[in-house]
């Protein structure tokens, strides 16, 4: 079993179950028109897998990677039988997923970048994350801001730093956004949060 990171809100069993009913989050509308028709894709923290089952419903082939046992068993669990067959599940750490090189059209990373240990490992998998792409390859996530409430205990990102990151990619979509709201289980939060897609070159 590997060792998770701290959950800054609960226990990762109970955010699970808190998120099981959320919808997925609106960046995949903007995401929609960008995919192919069909591919495959690599979910890093893909959680109880609303984007797994998701791609999965569109004909993609998707590797959903969770560092917790009882996510992967979610997202089983919320598949049809036709779509279980396009999933394989595998159980890591983010800094050490195996993302196969050239070999995906999408790699998910939805609110997860900012639980990997550190910076350099943060380095490490996102050149892993370039080279599992093929050309033109697209990669959705967000990073955290430097005002947001989790920053004494998660990464965070300034704009400088997120442009460095970006610099050998094509930006479909950047937004910052700002704002006071709430955890999924209802926690008073400021959010600080860059949500991404961008394109590889």
């Amino acid at each position: 079993m590997p060792i998770l990171p701290p959950n800054p809100v609960t226990s990762w069993s109970d955010y699970y179950q808190s998120t099981l009913s959320k919808p997925l989050h609106p960046l995949f509308s903007i995401l929609e028109p960008h995919l192919l028709e069909k591919g495959s894709a690599i979910d890093l923290g893909c959680g109880v897998g609303h984007a797994v089952k998701w791609l999965a419903g569109k004909g993609w082939t998707v590797t959903a990677i969770d560092g917790h046992e009882m996510a992967l068993e979610i997202v089983q669990s919320r598949l049809s039988e036709e779509e279980r067959g396009r999933v394989e599940t595998r159980q890591s750490m983010l800094e050490d997923a195996l993302i196969e090189p050239g070999t995906y059209d999408l790699v998910v990373a939805s609110y997860s970048l900012f639980f990997v240990e550190d910076k350099a490992r943060l380095a490490e998998l996102w050149n892993r994350i370039q080279i599992g792409l093929k050309p033109g390859g697209i990669f959705l996530f967000e990073l955290l801001g430097l005002r947001d409430d989790w920053a004494d205990r998660l990464l965070t990102h300034s704009a400088d730093e997120l442009s460095g990151l970006l610099k050998d990619w094509e930006v479909i979509h950047l937004e910052e956004a700002e704002q006071d709201g709430h955890t999924s289980q209802g926690m008073t939060k400021h959010w600080h949060v860059y949500h991404v897609i961008a394109k590889k070159s």
